[in-house]
């Protein structure tokens, strides 16, 4: 009887990335399964086109996710950020507007038959899997060996499956601006609200989100990815984020091209790609100082 021949089994370190299509069920729902088929392949192929180009190897396709293979962090972060500039460019695909949330980490996998296997193949899994709409994620110690190439910023604490303690994840900015924190006054970045304010109401016409340690995150947009979905002309497609950042933190981040104006406390602060700490009741205008735009009000709650 002939040996059966064992595949070929591979110990090395890798950086394994995940490319998600956000939001797919929606578009199966509302398209049909052929039309959305068609149109994340258009999407996957144009996210393959970018990994294939910054050295990577799709390992797989996943329905709406590739799976794809880097031997380093910094090639991976390269991949990533041409990855959502890619799809900000695109802007549709057969009219749909689509985003992207990317997700990786390095260390060491199986490798057998070209397939990748292994608590860093899982762990990058559960990363992505914490990204929003068009959020780069990675934890901090992949996040060390890619400060070369790109700018990050602490987002959460996240307790993945499977992993005894918390880790710590960032974001990576993937414009081309800075993203620093606002000009104002230190004593109130250093200040900590209450112990029993932990929640912060923003209102949006007749809208109202509770941004709190359960629901950390707003986002306010042109785009309907967003929670809020704004219509003025000078709105981005995600213009601003409302963050929840233990421990009692709340901040304004905005990421826009027309900026935000934001009025505090008998302050008013012009946000671009800025954050500000929110340390009372207030309002945000969306588009520069002297644009109309339109007014979202916010006040914690105790």
């Amino acid at each position: 009887m002939d040996e059966v021949t064992k595949p070929a089994r591979t110990h090395i370190n890798a950086c394994v990335l995940f490319a998600d299509i956000s939001d797919s069920t929606k578009i199966y729902e509302e398209l049909g399964d052929q039309t959305a088929r068609e149109i994340t392949q258009q999407c996957l192929s144009l996210l393959i086109t970018h990994i294939e180009s910054n050295q990577g190897r799709v390992v797989k396709t996943i329905g709406d996710e590739v799976m794809c293979h880097f031997q380093t962090v910094v090639d991976a972060a390269n991949a990533a950020l041409a990855m959502e500039e890619g799809m900000q460019r695109q802007s549709s695909f057969g009219g749909v507007e689509l985003s992207i949330r990317i997700g990786f980490h390095f260390g060491p996998v199986i490798e057998e038959n070209g397939d990748l296997f292994g608590d860093t193949v899982n762990t990058a899994a559960r990363v992505v899997a914490e990204a929003d709409a068009g959020q780069i994620v990675v934890d901090k110690a992949t996040r060390e060996q890619m400060a070369s190439v790109c700018q990050s910023r602490w987002i959460k604490k996240a307790w993945l499956k499977g992993k005894a303690d918390s880790i710590d994840l960032y974001e990576v900015v993937w414009d081309d601006c800075d993203q620093t924190m606002a000009a104002i006054d230190p004593s109130l970045l250093r200040r900590r609200l209450n112990e029993s304010t932990h929640r912060l109401q923003v209102v949006y016409g007749s809208e109202s989100v509770v941004v709190d340690q359960k629901n950390p995150r707003l986002t306010i947009g042109r785009s309907q990815k967003n929670r809020f979905i704004l219509h003025s002309n000078v709105a981005s497609r995600v213009h601003l984020r409302v963050e929840f950042r233990p421990p009692h933190q709340f901040i304004i981040v905005d990421q826009s091209t027309n900026g935000t104006v934001v009025d505090m406390g008998g302050e008013t602060y012009a946000l671009q790609h800025e954050e500000l700490v929110v340390h009372q009741a207030g309002s945000l205008r969306i588009g520069r100082e002297h644009d109309v735009g339109e007014t979202i009000q916010f006040s914690m709650m105790l």
